[in-house]
């Protein structure tokens, strides 16, 4: 065998390897004559040394920089060099290494070993791509390892268990809980830890592979997060053992629940919020029947009826309750025993109606598909579908930056996302099926516009109250069997009359949402690169950003109330009569504002008093002090008042921009606007989610 030619030029970082894996016998003492000739060479780093070839004097000795081994932590005993020469190079490495970690494994990192390092795990490159560059880089930063494995620390093992279908990896819920609190500074103040979760499939690959991944999430609701992973499993479908596959996750979490959790030596209490899943989800973790059976309902014993499909009239019916739920009272609901009766939980009311699914891809998916379809006797003609498309691409233009998506015409209606359904629902919606329907269709349409306006917003739900935005549910279920039929009555309708109580129980629609959930999914899919081992590259890839990258929160954080930041400073005017700072951009709470010059879709706000104002520029006093510099419009009309009048929820038909600029603190912005042009007015919503 070949014997591997020693390079006559070693980097310091080979070097400390060599001496850190050395573990050979005494060394002759005819070995002394070491010299160290330092590389003055300018194409090298100045850092750059090597060993002359006379390094023995004996004939029989034999030594390389492999062989040096000396005490590290007594320095000065048993040097096996009468030259120090070495030893002094060696130590003044870096004046930040302690005396007794002198020659670590590897040495100390650069801030550009972190910056590469958060860079590879936070944007989710490829490592082949990461191995060249270090390749590229690493003959002008010697301190710079040669393999993405080295600089990510990616760990060598994943330990996986074997289920029917397929096989789990628990990446474990305190460990990762720990670390998303400890990069919380402010993390004393939450004496309690509230944990949402969420467990969902998604297939892996998109060329017919039969590989489907079954996460188990979670996400800390006190403070704006990420959701984590705690465990997957990755198979053929769902797992088959519903018990392996939550067996280590509810033993964490019966312990969490039980002694809480310990942060810098103080004990949280954690406390179980909810768990946000899809209907199928929520029936395989339940062991209920799914969507598609008799007695599918999660929240009352009403039975539903075959007709083409499963459908539930709206008949008078009784809720369940967690008691009925663990007796079986209602046998036909149940198929099996849920092993997350061994949680100290509610059954029925701990699993969220998530209105990502129920009311976004479910009810307004199903109104659109009815509006669109060919054999519907609600379905709208070819005219008014091409005025509708249009409208809904005209007005995706004045859709402001917190929409990641815009709206697309109705022939890509089969592409939609959640989001787009959602923002044809509160905003878009009202203004393209206008005069483009019949009135009863478009008065049913609104029944369920303006419930959920309510249900969505805090300051909604304070000011109408829940039982109303329930009694419009109640009346929208009631006249869409008149309007489509009761072929409209599935599962999804139904549950509109359940949607309220969880709103009760969690708060407005978007604090029990799956949203957030759904858009890591994504990030996780994006974390399998080859098909070869899928889960434990998903496993590896995690453990690198844990490594790597932190989410940080300080006082500074969009969390607070009234967060503020200004970016693109610019000298364009209109000023106040005071020395100031003058920027385009704008970061207050949730939202993102701009000056009318720089994107006409961000310039719009509603003040405390409910007035639309027309952002001009945005100015910073030498006190810090925030003010924007606009006009407000000065007339305002309902544009619609049916089940409520549109004002009510700061919805107008605006006119008149005033001539003169008025001076604006932004603690007195309420939120953001979205104002399309209609008619010769303009209409104006009020932002109701971020």
């Amino acid at each position: 065998m070949a014997t591997r030619k020693k390079k006559s030029v070693v980097s310091q970082r080979q070097l400390y390897r060599r001496v850190a894996e050395a573990n050979l016998a005494p060394v002759s003492q005819n070995c002394y004559n070491t010299s160290l000739i330092v590389n003055n060479d300018s194409n090298e780093s100045s850092n750059s040394f090597f060993f002359a070839d006379s390094m023995c004097e004996s004939e029989n000795a034999t030594c390389s920089s492999r062989d040096l081994d000396f005490n590290v932590n007594s320095p000065n005993e048993n040097l096996l060099f009468n030259d120090a020469t070495l030893y002094n190079h060696l130590t003044s490495y870096s004046s930040n290494v302690p005396p007794n970690d002198l020659f670590p494994n590897e040495p100390p990192p650069s801030d550009l070993h972190s910056k590469l390092s958060n860079w590879a795990a936070s944007r989710y490159v490829r490592r082949t791509v990461v191995t060249h560059l270090l390749h590229i880089l690493h003959p002008y930063h010697n301190e710079l390892p040669l393999d993405s494995r080295t600089l990510l620390k990616t760990p060598r093992e994943t330990k996986t268990k074997s289920l029917l279908n397929g096989e789990y990896c628990h990446f474990g819920l305190v460990n990762a809980l720990k670390l998303k609190l400890l990069s919380v500074p402010n993390i004393s103040q939450y004496s309690i830890i509230i944990i949402s979760f969420n467990v969902d499939g998604l297939p892996i690959y998109r060329n017919g592979q039969k590989h489907d991944l079954w996460p188990i999430l979670a996400l800390v609701k006190n403070f704006k997060s990420e959701p984590f992973v705690v465990g997957s499993f990755l198979g053929s479908g769902k797992p088959n053992l519903l018990s392996a596959f939550l067996e280590d996750f509810l033993i964490e979490l019966s312990n969490l629940l039980t002694t809480g959790i310990e942060i810098n030596n103080n004990i949280h209490e954690v406390k179980f919020h909810s768990f946000v899943c899809d209907a199928p989800a929520r029936a395989y973790l339940k062991c209920v029947k799914t969507h598609s059976g008799y007695s599918s309902c999660e929240r009352c014993d009403n039975s539903g009826e075959h007709l083409g499909r499963v459908i539930f009239k709206n008949l008078p019916f009784n809720k369940r309750d967690n008691e009925s739920f663990w007796t079986k009272i209602d046998v036909s609901h149940h198929h099996g025993e849920s092993p997350l009766i061994a949680l100290p939980i509610d059954l029925i009311y701990v699993f969220s109606l998530d209105y990502m699914h129920l009311v976004c891809l479910g009810v307004m998916k199903k109104l659109l598909r009815i509006w669109t379809g060919r054999a519907s006797r609600a379905k709208m003609s070819s005219t008014a579908f091409q005025n509708v498309s249009e409208k809904i691409v005209f007005l995706s233009k004045c859709i402001p930056a917190e929409f990641n998506r815009k709206g697309r015409s109705l022939s890509q209606l089969a592409d939609w996302k959640a989001t787009e359904f959602r923002t044809f629902l509160l905003y878009i919606g009202p203004v393209a099926l206008y005069g483009n329907v019949d009135l009863a269709i478009y008065e049913h349409f609104l029944l369920f516009h303006c419930s959920i306006m309510i249900l969505i917003s805090k300051r909604h739900i304070e000011k109408f109250g829940v039982p109303f935005a329930c009694q419009l549910l109640h009346l929208f279920v009631t006249h869409s069997e008149k309007i489509y039929g009761l072929e409209f009555l599935v599962y999804n309708v139904h549950f509109l009359l359940h949607l309220a109580d969880d709103v009760e129980n969690f708060g407005p629609l978007d604090n029990s949402s799956a949203f957030p959930f759904e858009n890591y999914l994504h990030h996780l899919k994006s974390l399998v690169q080859s098909p070869n081992k899928p889960l434990q590259q998903i496993n590896r890839r995690l453990k690198e950003i844990e490594m790597t990258v932190y989410e940080k929160h300080d006082s500074t954080s969009p969390d607070d109330e009234h967060f503020c930041k200004c970016e693109l400073s610019h000298f364009l005017g209109p000023t106040p009569n005071f020395s100031c700072k003058q920027y385009k951009k704008l970061h207050y709470k949730d939202f993102i504002f701009s000056i009318a010059s720089y994107s006409e879709a961000n310039c719009f706000c509603l003040t405390l008093e409910g007035m639309v104002f027309k952002i001009e520029n945005i100015v910073v006093d030498n006190n810090g002090a925030v003010f924007i510099l606009g006009r407000r419009f000065q007339d305002y009309r309902s544009f619609y008042k049916y089940p409520v009048d549109s004002k009510e929820f700061y919805v107008y038909r605006i006119q008149n921009l005033s001539e003169y600029i008025e001076l604006l603190h932004c603690h007195k912005v309420f939120s953001k606007c979205i104002v399309f042009p209609f008619k010769q007015e303009w209409l104006s919503f009020s932002l109701l989610h971020h």
